[in-house]
């Protein structure tokens, strides 16, 4: 718990994210409740269905700083988040996180062409997707069948690509 504190609170006085760490601590898909540090604010774990991994791309990164320090962002991150928890607190499920998720990047507006194109492709093949938070790129959760084709489909629109499995254990000291 400690070193989850410590962390915390390096990313926050770093403005490189607020609520980063006590996300990863819980495991699974994450579902920030109360904000703070862990041991303070409450995440609880959506658990992701058996075998799924998360495919992401990447075109690169949005300056977390500058975002974070930028009171009229703040405010459209507030608004457009408005309900979203609740709806999801209501239906806590992977297509819930999904969708949710990609309401909310669809609202504040931060895709850039080359991403809004790339998410329109995966829309055009049936895949859920929203974009990363914050970053010039995109995340899916799909069936393990399905990973390897959507990391070609990103690598082929010039996207840097990871895929994992969701990890159901938080992170801690090894």
């Amino acid at each position: 718990m400690e070193a989850l504190e410590i962390a915390h609170v390096a990313d926050a006085q770093a403005k490189t994210g607020l609520g980063t760490v006590a996300s990863v601590s819980v495991g699974g898909l994450a579902l920030r409740l109360k904000p703070g540090a862990p041991g303070i604010g409450r995440v609880r774990k959506l658990h992701a269905t058996a075998g799924v991994r998360v495919v992401s791309g990447s075109y690169g990164r949005i300056s977390k700083p500058n975002f974070l320090n930028s009171k009229s962002r703040t405010e459209r991150v507030n608004e457009c988040s408005s309900g979203l928890l609740e709806a999801l607190v209501r239906k806590p499920d992977m297509s819930s996180f999904l969708s949710l998720s990609r309401k909310f990047s669809d609202c504040l507006g931060l895709a850039s062409y080359r991403l809004r194109r790339v998410i329109d492709l995966l829309d055009a093949r049936g895949i859920v997707s929203s974009m990363m938070m914050l970053g010039d790129g995109v995340f899916s959760i799909v069936p393990h069948q399905a990973a390897a084709g959507v990391a070609r489909l990103l690598r082929f629109r010039g996207m840097s690509v990871v895929t994992s499995p969701v990890g159901q254990e938080g992170a801690h000291l090894l």
